[in-house]
């Protein structure tokens, strides 16, 4: 009685809470739309770039690292 993720087509998961230990992936974002414009933050959220760069806030009170 086991289902493998090979079973599975989901468009989004919002209901897992997992452990899920080290993690590997490209950009991380969370939220609407959040990205850096030069030193600007646009959308609301969080990004984690894969090259290093970070942004959480929104467009009017925001942190960024580039």
């Amino acid at each position: 009685n086991t289902i493998t993720a090979n079973k599975l087509s989901v468009s989004q998961l919002s209901a897992i809470s997992a452990n899920l230990g080290n993690i590997t992936s490209g950009d991380i974002q969370v939220g609407s739309s959040p990205a850096i414009s030069g030193t600007t933050m646009t959308g609301t959220g969080t990004h984690i770039y894969s090259d290093g760069r970070l942004v959480f806030g929104n467009s009017t009170g925001a942190i960024a690292v580039t």
